[in-house]
């Protein structure tokens, strides 16, 4: 989560709803599901995938949602592993527990990683609407 954040700029509420099926290889390009733009309707942008970002991708275990975490189902018999979508709260937490500790605790949450993405974009050149919306 911590890769895919730095290297598209997605906000913590898009991370909760990127899609295994929104990550293409074979393009190079990630679908990030937008809320915030027009609340009327669902909106998608089109961010290219960083040759670490598609390493860091192509361990995913599986599943509908890119972001996921087992859960053992108490309604198995066989008490089997499922995986379940990671919530808001989690990911808040594993974000300072990840970072407790060390120099980078002082980050206040996910949203710094989309100010350090657009900050180095622009220092590159790279213009604010270089991903395509569509909808």
């Amino acid at each position: 989560m911590f890769v895919f954040a730095a290297h598209t700029g997605a906000r913590r509420s898009e991370l909760m709803r990127v899609r295994a099926g929104d990550v293409d290889f074979e393009s190079g390009f990630v679908l990030i599901c937008e809320k915030k733009r027009d609340r009327s309707r669902e909106t998608m942008r089109r961010m290219p995938m960083s040759d670490r970002l598609v390493r860091c991708l192509t361990d995913h275990p599986g599943g509908p949602s890119l972001f996921t975490r087992s859960e053992r189902s108490i309604w198995s018999a066989k008490k089997h592993l499922s995986l379940v979508v990671i919530t808001r709260d989690e990911a808040t937490d594993h974000f300072r527990r990840t970072l407790a500790g060390g120099k980078w605790a002082v980050l206040r949450g996910w949203h710094v990683l989309r100010h350090s993405f657009i900050s180095n974009c622009a220092a590159v050149g790279v213009a604010p609407g270089l991903a395509r919306t569509f909808g």
